[in-house]
């Protein structure tokens, strides 16, 4: 017994199966993540701000380390963000340190999962915040 209170004490409490890592602690819950989607000139015209399931996303998604972003940044900055501001808007395509040419547009979008009723794993695409050449925008 004291070997197991030395263990857990000595690791702040983290002992499986009383974990505080949310792939122990969280399974089962809804969760959300972030993408970047890069559109181009047809798909920006045809771009509506409505909710899409994750797999009838337009345009093609963005790897953010091939642009030089820290997935994880980028994901609490766009899951975080209760309010999209134009500053918000601003602050995270300043983030991003995008070039954008005139024939193109960015996409960030919120994407919860969650399992329905059958216990299938649902995802749904929420865009938030638009960037185009000289323009930001966000989802009101």
């Amino acid at each position: 017994m004291m070997v197991f209170t030395l263990a857990v004490a000595s690791h702040e409490g983290e002992f499986w199966p009383f974990s505080i890592y949310p792939m122990f602690s969280q399974a089962g819950n809804p969760w959300n993540r972030a993408l970047l989607v890069r559109l181009d000139n047809e798909e920006i015209t045809e771009f509506d701000w409505k909710t899409v399931p994750a797999d009838s996303l337009p345009g093609n998604v963005v790897a953010l380390a091939d642009i030089g972003a820290d997935n994880i940044d980028y994901a609490n900055f766009v899951g975080k963000t209760k309010e999209w501001t134009p500053e918000r808007v601003s602050a995270l395509r300043t983030f991003l340190g995008m070039t954008i040419a005139t024939d193109e547009a960015y996409v960030a979008y919120r994407i919860y999962g969650s399992r329905n009723e059958s216990g299938e794993v649902q995802l749904l695409s929420y865009p938030v915040a638009m960037f185009m050449s000289g323009e930001n925008k966000s989802q009101r």
